[in-house]
């Protein structure tokens, strides 16, 4: 799912989505996500195929309001989004993507100092 959701948020901002952290001397503006937790659903007979995560997608810029718009672009993306996503050949069907929460914090990095829109969202997938 990790690798579709990349897909999708990388169209926004090409070659600056990454997981976890950004890389050594990123340039802003960047996307960076993490998951948060990850619930697979079970029936009675064993696993669904179908997982919930949570994931943490933050929206990093050298102004504040310009990190705000980068995140209302994501959330433009894909809050409501439901379909499937190929990417480098592997299919990840979303059933739903529902924004949760959001923050904003200016990180005190050494230079420049960057502002960070952070917004959770639920994302629904077969595994």
């Amino acid at each position: 799912m990790e690798k579709a959701l990349y897909s999708l948020l990388n169209t926004l901002a090409p070659d600056k989505v990454y997981a976890l952290r950004a890389r050594q001397g990123a340039v802003a503006p960047f996307i960076v996500f993490q998951g948060t937790n990850i619930d697979e659903w079970r029936s009675i007979n064993g696993p669904s195929g179908i997982a919930q995560s949570t994931m943490q997608i933050d929206c990093y810029d050298r102004e504040y309001y310009d990190a705000k718009a980068l995140a209302e672009q994501v959330r433009n993306l894909i809050d409501g989004f439901s379909d499937t996503v190929t990417f480098e050949g592997v299919a990840t069907r979303f059933g739903g993507i529902s924004h949760q929460s959001g923050f904003d914090v200016l990180d005190e990095t050494d230079d420049p100092p960057l502002f960070r829109s952070s917004a959770s969202y639920l994302i629904t997938y077969d595994q």
